[in-house]
């Protein structure tokens, strides 16, 4: 059974519509009087304050719902960004490293002439590792940026799809953590990367 803000301007609704149904049939037999009387009677007047308070009322309720709504939103929004700025900043940390293994390796290389094939050798795999990297991070990376976007017009429209919302939040964090998955795996390989040439030099 509705019961409640929402299921009260109709019924307000539907008392007035009877009664100025009534009022019509009135007019129709030119009994103007008793339709004026019906339209300007106190039960009229206070159907239709019954109605403007309750449609007043449902109004206040759907907008607290859609602030508190939105307020979640944000939170999940805000959560989801922290987690690509970190993830962002622990790329530049791996990218900071991978030009400091690589600037070591052309040191030795111009050091130990007997060793030129085989250091080149294997700055060309960091190179191409480096590479591997980017073209790995540039997908979940667009993703998380593309979502982050979308969320931020969503939050400035006029309408809050929140279905739409949580599902690009949950995209992004999908994102980020593939991307999380990714930075591990370059710093498991270039830790055995440095603890080789640590023991060969």
């Amino acid at each position: 059974e509705k019961t409640g803000a929402f299921t009260e301007p109709v019924d307000a609704d539907r008392v007035l519509d009877v009664m100025e149904r009534d009022a019509f049939d009135l007019v129709r037999t030119r009994e103007l009087s008793e339709a004026r009387a019906i339209l300007v009677g106190d039960a009229y007047q206070a159907e239709q304050a019954r109605a403007s308070g309750a449609l007043a009322t449902l109004n206040a309720d759907l907008a607290a719902r859609a602030d508190a709504r939105f307020r979640e939103q944000r939170v999940h929004l805000g959560v989801a960004v922290a987690a690509a700025s970190l993830a962002f900043l622990v790329l530049i940390a791996i990218w900071v490293r991978l030009a400091g293994l690589l600037r070591s390796y052309i040191r030795d290389l111009a050091d130990r002439n007997t060793m030129l094939e085989e250091r080149v050798t294997v700055a060309t795999a960091v190179a191409q590792l480096a590479a591997d990297v980017a073209h790995e991070l540039n997908t979940p990376a667009s993703v998380v940026a593309a979502n982050i976007e979308f969320i931020r017009g969503e939050i400035h429209a006029d309408i809050f799809d929140e279905a739409e919302v949580g599902a690009a939040t949950v995209e992004a964090a999908l994102a980020v953590s593939r991307m999380s998955e990714i930075i591990q795996e370059m710093r498991r390989l270039t830790g055995a990367n440095a603890a080789q040439v640590s023991s060969r030099g």
